[in-house]
């Protein structure tokens, strides 16, 4: 029996990927670890750090929204691009500040961007 390699790139036919999973559900480690160890498969880093499911939302959108402050951490470090806004035009910043994570908000609005 074959063996697949976890990927970060991993996702299913709504483009909901491991890494969407793993910030929506705060494990900061795992997505610190799996982006440490540059598991994005097929994919390039920036697109798997900033993968849309079928909304257009991304991992970071997802992290923000649930207020899980160290994902975001962990995804801005990486690279995360913070300007992107899903299909109905909200950013990760703006999902942080709709549920009340203020803290979260501030936090990417301050990240320096590289």
């Amino acid at each position: 029996m074959g063996s697949k390699q976890l990927s970060l790139s991993d996702a299913d036919s709504d483009g909901y990927s491991l890494l969407h999973a793993l910030a929506q559900h705060n494990y900061p480690d795992l997505v610190a670890l799996l982006c440490e160890k540059g598991m994005w498969g097929a994919r390039s880093k920036s697109e798997c750090i900033d993968a849309r499911d079928k909304w257009g939302v991304t991992p970071l959108m997802l992290a923000s929204l649930n207020g899980n402050e160290q994902c975001v951490a962990v995804l801005l470090r990486h690279g995360a691009d913070r300007s992107i806004a899903d299909s109905k035009g909200v950013s990760a910043e703006a999902w942080a500040q709709r549920n009340g994570h203020s803290a979260v908000a501030a936090s990417i609005r301050d990240a320096r961007q590289t």
